[in-house]
């Protein structure tokens, strides 16, 4: 692997989280990196079944915007180290996919987390499942009518708002939607959940104005009223 990711990444107490998840039977052996962002970096993993493994580049400059988030939830902390405040981010991170998966959100399954590495389940084949924005759809307006319905029970029975939803955080893999990214995620109570959502919702409709016409109005009117809750 090129020493520069090593330098990026594989800290000491990063590998030590590594190995304490592998010690733990969350996976069998560790595999390459299969994509990079500003803050972590993706290796798949295997078990049973091909994981993957985030890594969260702890001296990253991109955290700027995490203590707006995190502030008010007492589950996490937003003093300390920069390394404490990825570690509550990564906590934050696996907490909202538990809650989203068990409501029946389309989200990766979350397996484990420890410090700033969080596994679960890898979407895709031999490469990762692309984002919505590089595929062609073949039913736009099923896609978005089976997103919304996520969103509404995201909102409804999860208690969570997306905040950060876009193209570029929705993957689609045979047909289905996932939903990604939801470390920023926060809880309906937040101050700005309802400002978030309307914002997820406006990106939404953006993204979907070549196939449908459809308003932001009429969109959180169906999220609002839980329409697609079982």
């Amino acid at each position: 692997m090129d020493r520069k990711i090593l330098a990026k990444v594989f800290d000491r107490p990063t590998l030590m989280n590594i190995h304490a998840l592998f010690n733990r039977g969350v996976f069998q052996n560790f595999g390459g990196p299969v994509a990079d962002g500003k803050e972590a970096r993706v290796f798949t993993a295997h078990n049973d079944e091909t994981l993957a493994v985030k890594v969260y580049k702890v001296e990253a400059g991109t955290f700027k915007m995490i203590h707006r988030y995190m502030q008010g939830d007492p589950r996490f902390r937003t003093t300390g180290s920069k390394r404490s405040l990825v570690n509550s981010w990564v906590r934050k991170e696996f907490g909202n996919l538990k809650r989203l998966y068990g409501a029946g959100v389309s989200v990766p399954r979350p397996y484990a987390f420890r410090g700033n590495v969080l596994v679960m389940q890898f979407i895709g084949g031999e490469s990762p499942a692309p984002s919505i924005k590089d595929v062609e759809l073949r039913h736009p307006k099923k896609t978005l009518r089976n997103i919304v319905e996520d969103l509404a029970r995201a909102y409804n029975l999860a208690r969570i708002v997306h905040a950060d939803l876009s193209e570029y955080n929705i993957l689609m893999w045979k047909g289905r939607h996932y939903l990604i990214d939801v470390g920023q995620a926060v809880d309906t109570r937040h101050p700005h959940a309802r400002e978030w959502l309307e914002r997820d919702v406006r990106n939404l409709c953006r993204f979907f104005s070549r196939w449908v016409s459809v308003s932001p109005g009429e969109l959180l009117k169906i999220i609002y009223r839980g329409e697609g809750n079982d």
